[in-house]
């Protein structure tokens, strides 16, 4: 049975109540001497007072085993939510408005650069938040304040080595209209921006060479629809995103119906190396173009080609030449 104080009370009172009007009505049945009556109640009073002493000590005993083993759970629950919380790059606290200070987990202050035993306040945390990123967070943390709106907001900090990090905090009022508390999380999300900022790198750099390559490409799904055309493809074409909306691609480039279900053709078998197509231009011309098709891991394809219609010409040009030499020779 679990003692609670509320438990220990109520058997207390029980206890107390019986003893008081059993005891008394016992002692006056069997007892008439006066003077030995006087001396059962004394004793009758410090049996009383030994018995719930004894009642009281298991009681409050049982109940301080039961603090005991509820204090051990907690602090192994909080023991494990420390690693996870470190092993997540990330920190738990309550902000206490009205005190101006920080309740936090173990590696908050750790994450601010300040000896764990020493307690924050908001300057603190102001005096590590990076110089760039300082007016903003500050605004945003004022509005927080002031309207008791959730807060959420990426910003760096620099930390006393000099080390500058990213951190995403996110937190919102505890609904209690007589406290100013502030329950959040803030995490470490360095990696994740440097992973953004090399992945933004090189979307760029695949951007440049998409449009400045000397090659026609373009990419299309699994249902022939093309996703894009670089600039050089339209250059050469000249059909741009705007017609491929009203058209096909393969509708325009190639309007022979016989044609271009050779074209498809050779598109869906995935045709190894290069092939010479004859191709449609926007203004009418046909000019003649090596093709290649790349399907990627998520079903698109993307299609590499370059133009040979000025070399066949004058591949044809320089065999018509020697033709005509060898008949005059």
């Amino acid at each position: 049975m679990k003692f609670t104080p509320l438990r220990i009370s109520i058997i207390y009172f029980i206890f107390a109540l019986l003893w008081i009007t059993t005891s008394d009505y016992l002692v006056d049945l069997w007892i008439d001497d006066s003077n030995l009556l006087s001396v059962l109640q004394t004793i009758k009073g410090f049996l009383f007072v030994s018995m719930t002493a004894i009642l009281l000590y298991g009681m409050i005993k049982s109940y301080e085993r039961f603090i005991r083993k509820n204090n051990k759970v907690l602090e192994n629950q909080k023991r494990r939510l420390d690693i996870a919380l470190d092993a997540a790059n990330m920190t738990t606290w309550e902000y206490h408005s009205d005190d101006d200070i920080y309740i936090s987990s173990k590696n908050h202050n750790q994450m601010f650069g300040y000896p764990e035993n020493e307690t924050l306040n908001i300057q603190k945390v102001f005096n590590r938040v990076y110089y760039k990123d300082i007016k903003e967070f500050e605004e945003k943390v004022a509005k927080s304040r002031e309207n008791g709106k959730p807060f959420d907001h990426q910003y760096r900090v620099q930390l006393p080595n000099g080390k500058v990090r990213w951190y995403w905090t996110r937190a919102e009022v505890l609904p209690d209209p007589d406290t100013n508390i502030f329950n959040g999380i803030t995490m470490d999300i360095t990696q994740r921006k440097e992973l953004e900022e090399e992945l933004q790198i090189e979307r760029e750099r695949l951007n440049k060479l998409f449009n400045r390559i000397p090659v026609l490409i373009n990419i299309y799904n699994s249902e022939r629809d093309v996703i894009s055309l670089n600039a050089q493809h339209q250059e050469i074409l000249g059909w741009t995103q705007e017609d491929i909306k009203q058209s096909s691609l393969l509708e325009l480039c190639y309007p022979d119906p016989s044609y271009r279900k050779k074209v498809i053709s050779d598109i869906m078998k995935q045709k190894k190396g290069w092939s010479e197509y004859r191709v449609s231009t926007k203004n009418g011309d046909e000019r003649l173009q090596m093709w290649t098709n790349i399907q990627l891991s998520d079903d698109t394809f993307v299609g590499v080609g370059y133009d040979v219609t000025e070399q066949r010409m004058l591949e044809n040009q320089i065999k018509e030449e020697r033709e005509q030499l060898r008949l005059i020779f």
